[in-house]
């Protein structure tokens, strides 16, 4: 969920000139679990711009998967990502941009 904090506040910056403050998510789903060792993508895309929200979808997903059995450390690349997470969060926006505003 932290990582997904990190994509809105980089969106945002991006977007709006401004880190935003999250008003939180919704529909929110476990797909799979996280194992120590995964190595993960997150995913952030802009669903829609209100005047001064932003919805944001999200996805965290394994590119490479934990094999606990083999060692601690070992970790094998997936023939294709597995979605751990999806989310859909708001993003509120401080103040309207200049673009916004004329």
């Amino acid at each position: 969920m932290g990582l997904f904090g990190d994509a809105a506040t980089d969106l945002s910056i991006h977007l709006d000139g401004d880190e935003g403050l999250f008003a939180g998510y919704r529909d929110l789903t476990f797909l799979s679990p996280l194992l120590a060792g995964d190595v993960l993508e997150v995913r952030a895309e802009v669903l829609a711009v209100g005047r001064r929200s932003r919805t944001i979808g999200f996805s965290a997903v394994a590119v490479a998967r934990a094999v606990p059995k083999e060692g601690q450390t070992v970790s094998r690349p997936l023939p294709s990502p597995l979605t751990l997470v999806t989310a859909t969060g708001t993003v509120v926006v401080p103040h309207a941009t200049k673009e916004q505003t004329a």
